[in-house]
């Protein structure tokens, strides 16, 4: 698919970028197209020259230097995408008007939430379906339960004669009943052949008094809700989730929603899961696979863990996930269940399984906790001598690179957006919007001391820097930890951290967005860019017009630690 066609030009960031990413990878999408990206000889200046749409995709972005993480998310979730084939139980047939337009992926209320469907057009039903096993199957090998008729009185005469093989081979089919063809090609003739092959295959079904008709194998049903059909059929939803969420929470903030995207290879299900909302979730996910254990796939990192806590029920495999916001993962079952795991785990800890018979439990507060085991048991873990986080305070020291308009470097004794600085004063070319309209790459830099009692076996040390915008670098005594460009803006410093004295470097990039800000309220000779794009993308709205948007580093910046214990599978 193209990608981030959008006008708000460099107004956004990775994270801006990431949930309409997702929204399209629950829709289909496997393969990405960026839009744009427009040479740029350097004597076009920064951030260039582009085309009036996109979201350009250059060197000359901001964050290009600290791009990967978020193209290997991309990468990685395209990969997973495209294994296997889509899953989906219903197939709907979109008719034969002319300018017909498929929508974006949305829930029918006659299918509700926790079932997937796709969306076919005549020369599909004509040349690529057939039945096998009472199913609709395509060549690929993608199989649906039922295909639904468009709700319109007329129908393409040819359509409706392979509609009536299909029936009669076994396949289902849900819709009215056409009463005329939707051509005029041997007219009136083929509203007649419509009308009587309609009044073979739907017989006395009228959607009202009589809503369903058999035909050979195969029958019609008009006047009964997709998800009515499915359930008698006993094929449940193939994901649904209970939140976890306190009640109180739910009302006054709406309820969790999560979208999702199920494809299956020969060895595995893979499922593909979004948090919708800017906020942590909790959830209790149901996904309809049964005798296989989950695995849960970070595309963001690579890491493949298998999840120690799940329990296999009526209606599939349960899976406890947290989500973070705007938060995604896949969660895989390739494996059969035949080892040992956790049912429940209580709050306020996690679990990671270490072999096939132990699992590392980690918390962050001291504590009692009970765990549940699939053979039965009820085990219960103290945690203590869990340390309290730790503030970083600073102060910091801040260097900005120069030609920008800003110090080579300044003290903050707090953590606050650059956007809140006041202007700097005039260096001969007019005042300077300094540090509250730059764009680029300022590092942070701050030293801290970590008690010795915070280090042995079975300890952990986090670094959380609060929020950010737009992405940050973490290098620990001059080791860098990674790229963070989401929440939770958290990595793990174990390794890198020392009893006694370190040193902390946070580079934080923002996108040109600022500093275009700047620039329109400065003559052409004083300004900082070079561009042809001299509208914001907001509509109506020039760059001069557009709020600064809070930028930096800012926190709070935390140490967290936690403790490890590791428990037993099986007696």
């Amino acid at each position: 698919m193209e990608a981030f066609t959008g006008f708000r030009h460099w107004q956004d960031g990775p994270f801006d970028l990431k949930p309409s990413a997702d929204r399209a990878f629950c829709e289909g999408m496997n393969h990405i197209v960026w839009h744009t990206s427009s040479h740029q000889p350097p004597e076009a200046g920064k951030p260039g020259w582009v085309y009036g749409a996109g979201t350009h995709l250059t060197p000359n972005i901001t964050w290009w230097s600290k791009a990967k993480p978020f193209i290997d998310y991309l990468s990685r979730c395209s990969f997973m995408l495209q294994q296997g084939l889509f899953v989906a139980d219903v197939c709907y047939y979109y008719g034969d008007q002319g300018f017909n337009f498929v929508p974006p992926k949305y829930i029918d209320p006659s299918l509700g939430y926790g079932y997937d469907y796709d969306v076919a057009n005549p020369e599909v039903i004509l040349n690529r379906m057939s039945v096998q096993d009472g199913r609709f199957t395509l060549p690929d090998g993608m199989q649906y339960e039922l295909l639904v008729l468009p709700d319109r009185k007329d129908m393409n005469l040819h359509v409706l004669q392979k509609i009536k093989e299909l029936v009669k081979a076994g396949g289902t089919v849900v819709g009215p009943k056409p009463t005329k063809s939707n051509g005029l090609t041997d007219y009136p003739t083929c509203d007649q052949q419509v009308k009587e092959l309609a009044d073979l295959l739907w017989g006395s079904c009228d959607g009202k008094n009589v809503l369903e008709h058999r035909y050979g194998s195969g029958k019609i049903i008009w006047g009964r809700s997709l998800r009515e059909i499915l359930l008698a059929r006993g094929i449940g939803p193939d994901f649904y989730y209970t939140s976890e969420r306190d009640p109180a929470l739910r009302e006054s903030k709406g309820a969790t929603d999560l979208d999702f995207i199920h494809r299956r290879t020969l060895e595995a299900d893979i499922y593909f899961i979004r948090n919708k909302k800017m906020r942590w979730e909790s959830v209790n996910a149901y996904f309809r696979v049964s005798d296989k254990a989950p695995e849960l796939w970070f595309p963001d990192t690579g890491t493949i863990l298998e999840q120690p806590v799940y329990e296999q029920t009526p209606e599939g495999v349960r899976v406890p996930l947290q989500l973070a916001p705007f938060g995604s993962l896949f969660v895989v079952f390739r494996k059969p269940d035949n080892r040992p795991h956790l049912i429940s785990l209580a709050p306020g800890i996690n679990a990671t399984k270490v072999t096939e018979r132990e699992v590392q439990v980690a918390a962050f507060e001291n504590g009692s906790y009970i765990i549940k085991t699939s053979d039965g048991r009820t085990i219960e873990i103290e945690i203590d001598r869990v340390p309290s986080a730790m503030k970083l305070t600073g102060p910091w020291k801040v260097y900005f690179p120069a030609g920008w308009g800003t110090p080579d470097s300044v003290i903050f004794t707090e953590l606050k957006s650059w956007t809140e600085h006041e202007p700097s004063p005039s260096d001969g070319r007019g005042e300077l919007p300094g540090i509250r309209c730059f764009s680029g790459t300022a590092c942070y830099e701050t030293e801290f001391e970590v008690p010795r009692e915070w280090f042995g076996k079975g300890r952990k040390i986090y670094l959380d820097l609060g929020q950010l915008w737009s992405v940050g670098e973490v290098i620990l005594n001059g080791q860098s930890l990674g790229i963070v460009w989401k929440p939770p803006y958290r990595v793990e410093i174990t390794e890198a951290v020392r009893a006694g004295q370190n040193k902390l470097e946070i580079e934080i990039t923002n996108t040109w967005a600022n500093r275009l800000v700047g620039d329109a309220k400065l003559p052409d000779d004083q300004r900082y860019c070079r561009t042809n794009i001299t509208v914001s993308g907001t509509p109506g709205k020039s760059w001069k017009e557009i709020p600064l948007r809070k930028s930096g580093l800012l926190g709070p910046v935390e140490l967290i630690p936690a403790i490890e214990k590791t428990i037993a599978l099986t007696k």
